[in-house]
């Protein structure tokens, strides 16, 4: 039995809620949108990137939280080698990457690229020139043990301890209530 007398009336309410919760979501929209950036891109030179790096005594905090990631790094990589940079959580290893990528500029110092300022390189074209797989972590809901020893389902104590102090993330384990479990 539907009352066709107060129908409207809830249809009318169901109604004025929706529009007030999109008019709410729009406002966040527009606020993530009107978002300016600092790093700009509109730079003259469309450098083709050989690969020469060179990262000149580069200090870098992160303005949102006012972490201090980098002091005073210096670092030259020549087109064509590798380089691993290794160390323990929050050291700078990602700042670093993410200064290459230019998501962030340096406070001091300076980052080149085959000899030109990273700041003077045009950003769109620089950046379709790079490969980046970024550390996104991600943990199953499980034991670290089993994180650690995942895809590898009879792997031994020893070897996810070996693996672990690899990460350099074994003290940080073994200082957890259950440590590995």
């Amino acid at each position: 039995y539907i009352n066709l007398l107060t129908w409207p009336v809830t249809a009318i309410g169901w109604i004025a809620s929706i529009i007030q919760r999109a008019e709410v979501s729009q406002k966040r929209i527009n606020t993530f949108l009107n978002e300016s950036n600092s790093i700009t891109g509109n730079n003259e030179i469309k450098l083709n990137i050989a690969g020469n790096i060179t990262i000149d005594n580069v200090q870098f905090t992160y303005p949102e939280t006012g972490i201090k990631a980098i002091d005073n790094i210096s670092l030259k990589i020549n087109s064509g080698e590798k380089v691993a940079i290794v160390g323990k959580t929050g050291s700078g290893k990602s700042s670093i990457a993410q200064l290459l990528l230019r998501m962030y500029d340096p406070e001091k110092g300076s980052i080149m690229i085959d000899e030109n300022n990273i700041k003077d390189i045009d950003l769109a074209h620089y950046r379709e020139q790079i490969g980046y797989a970024p550390q996104d972590n991600f943990l199953f809901s499980d034991t670290i043990s089993n994180n650690i020893s995942f895809g590898k389902p009879n792997s031994l104590s020893k070897d996810i301890e070996y693996y672990s102090k690899m990460a350099v993330v074994d003290a940080d384990i073994k200082r957890l209530p259950n440590g590995f479990d």
